[in-house]
C-alpha cells in the first residue's frame, strides 16, 4: 500500500493516488488525509487515481466504507473516482453507494475523462 495526498498544480482540487494493495484501515487512511486537505483548501473537488490499486477488502467492506463518505467529505465534495479498465465492474457499487448516500462520486478508467468532469460545475 502506497498513496500521495497532494493539491493540484492549480491548486484546484486535491489528488490522491494510491497503488499496490489496500484494506480498510488503507483506504480510511487515504479518505482521512484527502479530507482534511479538502478543508483546509476549502476545496470540493477529488480527483483519485486507484488505477495502480487493488481492493482487498470483501464487498460488505466496500459497502460500508462508502456509505460513510457523506460524513467525512465536505458538503458538496465532487469524487472522480479513476480505476483500471478491469476494474470498473468491480466497483461499480462504489459509485451506487455514493450516490445513494448524497456523495457526488463518478466512476471512471480514464483519467482526462475524469479531469474534464471533475473541472465541470
Amino acid at each position: 500500500m502506497k498513496h500521495a495526498v497532494n493539491l493540484s498544480k492549480d491548486h484546484s482540487y486535491v489528488h490522491v493516488v494510491m497503488t499496490g494493495g489496500f484494506a480498510l484501515r488503507d483506504f480510511e487512511i487515504c479518505r482521512e488525509e484527502a479530507a482534511q486537505m479538502l478543508s483546509a483548501n476549502e476545496l470540493k473537488r477529488l480527483f483519485v487515481d486507484f488505477s495502480q490499486g487493488v481492493n482487498n477488502m470483501p464487498f460488505i467492506d466496500d459497502y460500508n466504507f462508502t456509505k460513510q463518505h457523506p460524513f467525512h467529505f465536505p458538503p458538496g465534495t465532487k469524487i472522480a473516482l479513476v480505476v483500471s479498465a478491469d476494474e470498473v465492474s468491480n466497483l461499480q457499487i462504489v459509485e451506487t453507494v455514493s450516490k445513494n448516500q448524497g456523495t457526488n462520486l463518478t466512476l471512471f478508467s480514464d483519467n482526462d475523462l475524469a479531469l474534464n468532469w471533475l473541472a465541470e460545475n
